[in-house]
């Protein structure tokens, strides 16, 4: 390290106001400057060799986890795509137990409106019967004078 003296030296005028004297060429102090710092920055090489290594794992570290990232998100994928294929099956499935379900009891309801009819066509059978016969008779003999049926 250079003396405090050395330091002032670089500040000292390079010569009183007056008369001229003999031109001179400045001094090149860049020489000194270099080796002044030049222990400072023997000083700094480790911290930047050290911070060069932790810039590198980082790196690195970030590499990693990006890779693990995007196996994860292809996995989940992966899991969706057969949960959605799970989903879609079993929707499918319950559409037709529904479908087939209501097909049964549109197919009661009409077994029990079929068995309606016949009941009614039972119990009107009789007296249809005596409307088609009097209709029949009333074509082929004509119609009943007395205004009664038979």
């Amino acid at each position: 390290m250079p003396s405090s003296r050395d330091l002032l030296q670089r500040f000292r005028p390079a010569g009183a106001p007056g008369a001229a004297t003999a031109t001179g060429v400045p001094v090149d102090r860049s020489d000194e400057r270099a080796a002044e710092l030049a222990a400072v920055f023997a000083l700094l090489e480790e911290t930047v060799a050290e911070a060069e290594r932790v810039r590198a794992a980082a790196a690195t570290q970030a590499r990693e986890r990006r890779d693990r990232a995007r196996e994860r998100a292809l996995a989940t994928l992966a899991r969706a795509r057969l949960d959605a294929e799970a989903v879609r099956a079993q929707t499918v499935a319950e559409a037709r137990d529904t479908i087939a379900s209501a097909r049964r009891q549109s197919s009661a309801g009409a077994e029990l409106r079929g068995q309606e009819i016949e009941r009614e066509a039972d119990r009107t059978r009789g007296q249809d019967v005596i409307q088609v016969v009097a209709a029949v008779r009333d074509l082929v003999v004509g119609p009943d004078r007395t205004g009664g049926s038979a």
